[in-house]
């Protein structure tokens, strides 16, 4: 409840649904969900395709859309319920399920729970490192002084010292960019200019940009999955009950992911797949009969995931074909580092200190002189990932190179934990991580925009995995630490708190400044996403219009209009996240074609044909000044509401939509000094 307070006071502070240039994509994502609660069959109608059913992931709106319909909450405030509510799951789950892998009470109870906060602030609230590189680069940027020095990095600290007292000395932001707080810590990956460049966002931003997406509306369920996963590997008696259920409910939240964020599926059952290799073995079976009862059990799981969704898979054309080789560029050591520096650290430690120790090198040595038909194959994975990582250090792929260290390193120290399932499923989360992180600098989704979206996909998961492993990791590297000389500890204790502190920059600066970074600055506050229509205004080719007309026009529709009939209105094609398809946006309508890149994204499987001949249909519908053509392409799309707005007037002109005022087939339903509604006589 107080993470969800925390961020109805967020939402309150700029609950804006809609920005000129840095409104992201809530418009799509509250005409989906509105949408989907005015859908009287599934799968539901598209708002931004009239005629077309949503081929989307979408259920995740199903399940906001529910609370909807039980709360009669209006969509434009559910939307910003909506955020809060997803982040209070999303850390209330990943407290759970980081208190189950940080395991037995052995360090006492406020330790443990401890830890477990220690998690939920990692998943959700941390930021990664670029908080610190933005500031610290401002501050360099801003000296005046000369100083130079021959000893490697004392040059930076000196200029960014003195960038940072001038700052302080005049009073003026070291960052100049409003949005760069909280918006370049998701772009810190460098490209070459002709490559899209990767996104590198962390659950925080996701919820305080307040998009709702479909990573987003799932982060709570792949939390659901993760702890059933830990159920499972507690290992209840095969065949009981219990076991029955959990598989059960692991077959429901995969199979929801599946429908909720499509990527996080196969993750998430690689998850349960470990967590059933994991269990332990019953007493008296062999090795063959352990894997093959969880290839059993997986293969239920697997069958349930998807038998329970199957209405869902029916109506579904997927965008993405399959892998394909990424030759282009991949993440700079650096900047990996800058993203997941926190992780690492504590990962990197947990490890160095599980498999160096005295026990440890005994059991190694002993295993790999063995005669053991593993322990060849362990030698020959071994040698053979070491030279791999010594070969892509040296072909400048450093962050592939420490992810084949880390990935070997993690999948040892798996092997040789025996006892604590807790920290073995974290162990396995963290190798999953670094698998997915390594395969996502080699390989691409075909269909992806550069390698865009694989990276950011995957890396979100990423994100999730390591901050669980992690917390989970910094319990057990408090039992190593003390064992270490006083200086020692202090070093590693330093530099734990440091980086945390780092990493805390984030959710304390970025709020501010997206909070400030609003339409109309002095708009209303509160929880209506539309309110600020009432006292923002838009630039229309040099002319200021308020958006107050297009309010008052919402309002008519959504207390006297019926159904959901068809909206024609302006497409603002070629431009991308403007103020075209508002009226689909806040009254849920099926608007003829949304935007553009979108829809492509949606109908991937169809190719863009279908979506640009409705643009230039609907260029035709308000451009002509023939009233019957206007007429029969309105036909075409079953429209049976015509708005003519400023917007109309500035991207189509005004000489054909004189044709509206003219009489004929369009008969005026609604007018306000800005906006005139018609319907089709025709139509029904």
């Amino acid at each position: 409840w107080l993470a969800f307070a925390a961020f109805v006071l967020i939402r309150r502070a700029n609950p804006d649904l809609w920005h000129p240039t840095l409104g992201g994509e809530k418009p799509m994502d509250l005409a989906f969900l509105t949408a989907v609660v005015k859908s009287a069959e599934f799968p539901p109608y598209d708002p931004w395709l009239a005629g077309g059913a949503l081929n989307y992931y979408y259920f995740g709106y199903v399940l906001v859309a529910a609370l909807v319909k039980l709360t009669a909450v209006v969509p434009a405030v559910a939307y910003n319920l909506a955020i809060p509510t997803l982040f209070a799951l999303a850390f209330t789950g990943a407290f759970g399920v980081a208190l189950a892998l940080v395991g037995p009470a052995r360090q006492g109870r406020g330790r443990t729970l401890g830890f477990a906060v220690l998690g939920a602030f990692l998943v959700a609230a941390l930021g990664n490192l670029g908080e610190v590189r933005l500031y610290l680069g401002a501050a360099a940027s801003a000296s005046t002084t000369t100083f130079s020095s021959p000893v490697p990095g004392l040059t930076a600290v000196v200029r960014t010292a003195d960038g940072l007292a001038a700052a302080a000395r005049s009073g003026r932001p070291l960052v100049s960019h409003r949005d760069w707080p909280y918006w370049a810590a998701t772009r810190l990956i460098s490209h070459p200019p002709t490559e899209p460049g990767p996104i590198s966002e962390m659950p925080f931003f996701t919820y305080l940009f307040g998009d709702l997406h479909a990573h987003g509306l799932a982060l709570p369920l792949t939390l659901l999955v993760f702890g059933l996963a830990g159920a499972i590997a507690s290992s209840p008696p095969a065949g009981s009950g219990p076991e029955v259920l959990l598989l059960t409910f692991a077959a429901l939240g995969l199979g929801a992911l599946v429908a909720a964020n499509t990527w996080d599926a196969p993750t998430y059952g690689i998850v349960i797949g470990a967590a059933l290799l994991l269990r332990p073995r019953r007493d008296g079976s062999t090795r063959r009969e352990h894997l093959a009862g969880a290839a059993v059990r997986g293969a239920c799981v697997l069958t349930g995931a998807f038998g329970l969704f199957l209405p869902f898979h029916r109506s579904w054309g997927r965008a993405y074909g399959g892998f394909e080789p990424w030759t282009g560029s991949q993440t700079p050591l650096p900047d990996f580092l800058t993203i997941y520096g926190f992780f690492l650290f504590v990962l990197g430690s947990v490890l160095w200190f599980e498999l160096s120790h005295a026990a440890a090198r005994a059991d190694l040595r002993r295993f790999l002189s063995g005669s053991d038909p593993r322990a060849a194959f362990v030698r020959n994975v071994a040698s053979v990932s070491l030279l791999l990582a010594a070969v892509l250090f040296a072909l400048g792929r450093g962050t592939s190179g420490l992810l084949v260290v880390l990935l070997t390193a993690t999948t040892f120290a798996l092997a040789r934990e025996r006892s604590d399932a807790g920290w073995r499923l974290a162990l396995a989360a963290a190798a999953t991580a670094f698998a997915l992180l390594l395969g996502s600098e080699w390989v691409v989704l075909r269909g992806d925009v550069g390698r865009m979206n694989t990276v950011f996909k995957f890396g979100f998961q990423a994100w999730v995995l390591l901050a669980l492993a992690a917390a989970a990791g910094a319990s057990r590297a408090r039992s190593f630490v003390l064992r270490l000389p006083a200086a020692a500890r202090a070093v590693w204790g330093g530099a734990f708190a440091l980086l945390l502190a780092a990493g805390l920059l984030y959710p304390a600066l970025a709020t501010g400044a997206r909070v400030r970074d609003r339409f109309d600055p002095n708009g209303p506050r509160g929880l209506d996403g539309a309110a600020f229509l009432r006292t923002a205004s838009i630039d229309l080719k040099g002319t200021n219009v308020p958006l107050e007309w297009d309010r008052q026009a919402f309002e008519w529709i959504q207390g006297h209009v019926t159904g959901s009939p068809v909206v024609a209105e302006a497409n603002t094609d070629p431009v991308l996240y403007g103020w075209g398809n508002r009226y689909s946006m806040f009254t849920g309508l099926p608007s003829v074609v949304g935007w553009r890149w979108h829809e492509v994204q949606q109908r991937a499987v169809v190719g863009a044909g279908p979506v640009d001949r409705r643009i230039a249909d609907l260029r035709l519908f308000f451009a002509t000044e023939d009233a019957a053509e206007a007429a029969r392409v309105a036909a075409r799309y079953g429209v049976g509401l015509v708005v003519v707005g400023p917007l109309e007037r500035s991207v189509y002109g005004e000489k054909g939509l004189a044709k509206f005022s003219a009489g004929g087939p369009f008969v005026l339903l609604y007018e306000n000094p800005g906006v005139r509604l018609y319907r089709i006589a025709t139509a029904s």
